[in-house]
């Protein structure tokens, strides 16, 4: 119940964060594909997740709590459509951006709740029902860090490489996901093989 309290509190102090893009200039454009307006999001909860490790708090909450936050993400993505609705996004989509309109808050509301609930949920349905790994899941487990590092010019050579190429855009990226994740994934241990990188990746 302390952590479901802390929790709640966490979802209503980041969702500011992402309730007022347009407040910045040239927010809501990505630059370099970064969104500063996330960025607030973003370090919160990377500094909550080191709190959580730390304290072994995914160790502690039950399987009762972790169903209760899985729901709450899974019935909360369909969710936004009735919130679209409800908020004409069809005619007023940039009030969903931010500013001064309830629907940019309640489109923060509803991104943080989806975001932890999900977060919380997948990581206790996988500590109950897939907490175990094999020689193949063990070396990309150790390489996943690594492989978010790089993955960014991966995907985008890649991209670019396949940009000519005749066929369905469904295609293509199926195609690019078989190429990308293998790469992805042996790069990165081929670097982790490097002197003190492993230490450090």
């Amino acid at each position: 119940m302390l952590l479901k309290t802390h929790v709640n509190k966490t979802v209503f102090a980041i969702s500011p964060s992402t309730d007022h893009p347009t407040k910045f200039p040239g927010t809501g454009k990505p630059f370099v594909s970064l969104q500063f307006p996330f960025f607030a999001q973003y370090i919160s909860l990377f500094i909550i997740g080191l709190a959580a490790a730390r304290r072994h708090w995914f160790l502690t909450v039950s399987d009762a709590a972790g169903r209760w936050w899985l729901g709450l993400g899974v019935i909360g993505i369909p969710l936004f459509l009735v919130l679209a609705i409800l908020g004409d996004a069809q005619a007023h989509f940039d009030w969903f951006k931010g500013g001064a309109h309830w629907q940019a808050f309640a489109a923060a509301i509803w991104e943080a709740s989806v975001c932890v609930g999900m977060g919380i949920g997948l990581i206790i349905l996988f500590r109950r029902r897939y907490n175990q790994q094999g020689r193949v899941a063990r070396a990309l487990s150790a390489s996943a860090y690594t492989a978010y590092l790089i993955h960014p010019l991966i995907i985008v050579g890649l991209a670019y490489a396949a940009r000519t190429i005749p066929i369905h855009p469904l295609l293509k990226f199926g195609l690019a996901v078989l190429v990308a994740v293998p790469l992805c994934f042996g790069i990165s241990e081929a670097i982790r093989r490097l002197p003190l990188a492993r230490r450090i990746l």
